[in-house]
């Protein structure tokens, strides 16, 4: 299904989406879940039909009165996809279609790489802006160490699977999912300086990390429930919270590789 098609596919979810919102969710929560999904709708638009037209467009609302969208904090952005995601996996908990099924697949895949796409922006912009002190310039030296000796090696979650490569491929899928989960959940703990929740996130992922023996990942894991309990230093956690959407990307990078290396067996 192109994109085009699905836009077509996402004005109908619109439609649906406020009896859907207001029936589940309380009016506060229904609301967020609208905002996730107009800033969804607009990077989508932005795929397919580019910057002159979108700003055609908002001439257009102009015109009509239509209220257009106005830029929102990028510290917000994130945790606006990470609401859309909760959208779509109540989406998939209701009884829908084969082609339903199929759609709200297309929303989650596209949401996926709309997160990523603004992780690796904001990573940019941190740390353009942060200075860092002697003692992350040190931690950030033993992250390189790790992740420059790091060699992933999937050969041993394949024989716990059996040998199923399509379980393997499940379970990478859940890992990605979880990893996103864990970086939308931290910052809005970060935010909120709930330091019990950002332990508790981090032990949550840590199974995860384990399995795939993704070292560096898990590294940093530890750091930051070291720095949850002792002195809880905001600016050490926002450092260890950059390295970690440094680090993902090139796990990432590897996982996919080393699975298409097992498929080629």
């Amino acid at each position: 299904m192109g994109t085009r098609e699905l836009l077509s596919y996402l004005e109908k979810l619109e439609i649906g989406l406020s009896n859907f919102s207001y029936e589940e969710l309380g009016t506060v929560e229904a609301g967020e879940l609208k905002k996730s999904f107009d800033y969804f709708k607009s990077g989508l638009e932005g795929k397919v039909f580019g910057a002159p037209e979108l700003e055609q467009l908002d001439r257009i609302y102009d015109e009509v009165g239509i209220e257009k969208q106005t830029n929102r904090d990028p510290e917000n952005q994130l945790n606006e996809i990470k609401l859309l995601f909760s959208l779509i996996d109540s989406l998939q908990e209701t009884q829908l279609s084969n082609r339903q099924r199929q759609i709200v697949e297309s929303l989650k895949k596209i949401n996926q790489r709309l997160l990523k796409t603004k992780v690796h922006q904001s990573v940019g912009e941190k740390n353009i802006q942060r200075s860092k002190t002697p003692q992350n310039l040190s931690i950030e030296k033993d992250f390189e160490n790790i992740s420059h000796a790091e060699k992933l090696n999937l050969k041993h979650v394949l024989v716990e699977c059996m040998g199923e490569m399509e379980l393997l491929e499940e379970l990478v899928r859940l890992y990605k999912q979880n990893i996103f989960e864990f970086i939308g959940s931290f910052k809005t703990h970060l935010q909120a300086r709930n330091f019990i929740d950002i332990e508790s996130a981090c032990k949550k992922i840590q199974p995860s990390l384990r399995m795939m023996n993704t070292v560096s990942l898990l590294e940093i894991a530890n750091q930051i429930i070291s720095v949850c309990k002792t002195d809880n230093d905001i600016k050490h956690l926002n450092f260890l919270y950059d390295q970690f959407l440094m680090e993902y990307p090139k796990i990432e990078e590897m996982v996919d590789f080393e699975i298409a290396a097992l498929k080629n067996m």
